[in-house]
């Protein structure tokens, strides 16, 4: 318990469980043997593949789109992707919101509607 840990890993003592005399090792110890809590981060990530984690410097735009169809939902999130695609550029990942209808008065369906929210590269330039 002497040596100093650098301040980005985490030490895993073995623990004693209630009512038993023997040492156990914390689950994510045994599932990790080597992990450390990755800086910014919430989970455990094996040391041996931090290396994968890191991004280039980029900075990404987040919009929020509506698409409808007359169809699926499927079809009015496509539909929205397809319209932003023709006046962005480096469209990077879409993420359904919402899925909703827009009904008549005799409650039949007569649009499917998608919230989408897209990203894509920022270029400040």
């Amino acid at each position: 318990m002497g040596q100093k840990l650098p301040s980005r890993q985490m030490q895993f003592v073995p623990y004693r469980a209630p009512g038993d005399a023997r040492d156990h090792i914390a689950p994510y110890q045994r599932r990790y043997p080597d992990a450390r809590f990755h800086s910014g981060r919430k989970h455990l990530l094996p040391a041996s593949t931090e290396q994968e984690y890191d991004m280039p410097d980029s900075v990404y735009k987040v919009i929020e789109l509506i698409g409808t169809s007359n169809d699926s939902w499927e079809k009015a999130a496509a539909n929205a992707v397809e319209q932003a695609a023709k006046s962005l550029r480096d469209l990077r990942i879409a993420e359904v919101v919402k899925l909703d209808m827009q009904l008549d008065a005799k409650g039949k369906v007569e649009a499917y509607r998608a919230k989408l929210n897209v990203s894509f590269k920022f270029d400040g330039s």
